[in-house]
């Protein structure tokens, strides 16, 4: 084909039309191609975003639950944690790390003193080289502190009764009876210089009017290191026509069945009978065998059954 010829011009132009139509289907499918690419790696990042996306809400939803677990959990502990043992933080002591037995051992103790008559039976038990304990109440302690500070000063233990010494009040609840023990002991506290450490339930740890909550109370006395003592041996001079014989025989004729014995007695303005035996109890005592000593947190209490 000659160049120039008419027939060569027909050919360029229908070559130039193809071109014209070619190139611009070429680069539409190249386009469509592309593009549908692009649709299928947006397709495909759309899906893993909004998996991502139910993760992140299914992990928020998550945290959320967890953090409500927790605060339900917290409430719980804080409703299970009785508010009670914040009140009085310092009224607290050393707990013993295991208790001492003592053998042929007798305890003599004294219950709602201090009073003149302690101060008989502090001369006896001073010329008799005897130790024993004294738990005191509230009035009684406010009354005479120098009796307090010679029991201290004497070699005796100073331990905790009550304050006021009414049942009615002190074990209407356990923050009722916190705060009856924590009078008293603050006082003795700052008389003394001495911080007791063993206490006594007035009526003893089991009675009729702590049935209900004496288990929390001893629960909550001894987290805070205090140790109490009931008795096995009554000298039952609380009683009323008692003679002073009886109060003898009642704790020197039960002695013998302990290895180791709590006495009770008292020492209110009405117990001189106890004091008028005391003398001849102990050389009776002695002469059985027994030692005494005076109670203290890390010997080994002797408490009533528990009942359930």
């Amino acid at each position: 084909m000659r160049i120039g010829s008419v027939k060569f011009f027909k050919r360029l132009i229908l070559t130039v039309v193809a071109l014209m139509i070619l190139i611009p289907v070429s680069i539409s499918i190249g386009l469509g191609v592309e593009v549908h690419q692009r649709g299928q790696e947006i397709g495909r990042l759309s899906g893993e975003l909004a998996t991502i996306s139910n993760e992140l809400l299914e992990t928020q939803l998550s945290n959320e639950k967890i953090l409500a677990t927790n605060q339900k959990i917290a409430q719980g502990l804080r409703q299970d944690s009785p508010t009670y043992q914040s009140l009085y933080p310092d009224m607290c002591v050393e707990a013993p790390v295991l208790y001492r037995d003592m053998p042929k051992t007798v305890y003599l103790s004294f219950d709602d003193g201090p009073s003149s008559v302690t101060e008989k039976n502090l001369d006896i038990l001073k010329e008799k080289q005897v130790p024993a304990t004294f738990f005191v109440t509230g009035a009684n302690s406010e009354a005479n502190p120098d009796i307090l500070c010679r029991i201290v000063a004497e070699g005796h233990t100073l331990g905790i009764h009550t304050y006021s010494h009414k049942y009615d009040d002190i074990y209407a609840s356990v923050e009722a009876y916190l705060e009856d023990f924590y009078k008293i002991w603050n006082y003795v506290y700052e008389t003394t210089g001495e911080k007791p450490t063993v206490f006594r339930f007035a009526g003893g740890s089991i009675n009729a009017y702590n049935r209900g909550i004496y288990q929390d109370i001893v629960a909550e006395m001894l987290r805070r290191g205090f140790t109490y003592y009931d008795w096995n041996v009554s000298s039952g001079d609380a009683s009323k026509n008692i003679t002073a014989l009886q109060i003898l025989h009642n704790v020197t004729d039960y002695i013998e069945r302990h290895d180791s014995a709590v006495v009770l007695m008292h020492d209110r303005e009405d117990n001189a009978l106890t004091s008028s035996v005391l003398a001849e109890m102990i050389d009776s005592i002695s002469a059985n065998g027994y030692r005494f000593s005076r109670l203290r947190n890390d010997i080994r209490p002797v408490t009533f059954a528990y009942g359930y």
